[in-house]
């Protein structure tokens, strides 16, 4: 259909006649991202009459749009191993908006919180789904002010 698409998947380790498997599953059940304009997502929707839902801006109550800094940010973090990661599905307070300086993750920018008392940052699209870092040393954070 000539739709740019994105499905994050993850290794996922599940027992099937008491055997362990590693399979890939998605990584948030029921979401793909899509690269779209507002129009053609419409036209495919009723062209195809698919059960669709999108996260909605509220304040402009149609699709929104993520970013492409944000969807950068979000494949990278997705695509670090298993126990640099950490889903996060709990709300989270409005915290200081942050970008990593140096390491493996220099460059990328989220808010800064705290789980466990670690420090972390975290990328979020949309307040919908958030990607949270393993703790990053604050030497290596600068706030970014907007």
């Amino acid at each position: 259909m000539g739709v740019e698409c994105y499905l994050p998947m993850r290794l996922q380790e599940r027992i099937y006649n008491d055997r362990k498997r590693r399979i890939e599953m998605p990584l948030i059940p029921n979401v793909i991202f899509v690269r779209i304009d507002a129009e053609r997502c419409y036209d495919i929707v009723n062209e195809l009459s698919l059960p669709m839902r999108y996260v909605l801006d509220h304040a402009e109550r149609r699709p929104a749009p993520i970013s492409d800094k944000q969807m950068n940010d979000f494949r990278f973090l997705i695509e670090m191993p298993d126990d640099c990661l950490t889903l996060v599905d709990i709300p989270l307070a409005a915290g200081d908006r942050v970008r990593v300086t140096a390491g493996p993750m220099k460059g990328i920018e989220g808010e800064l919180i705290r789980i466990k008392g670690h420090r972390r940052v975290v990328v979020r699209l949309n307040d919908t789904i958030s990607v949270a870092s393993t703790y990053i040393p604050a030497t290596m954070l600068e706030r970014i002010n907007e």
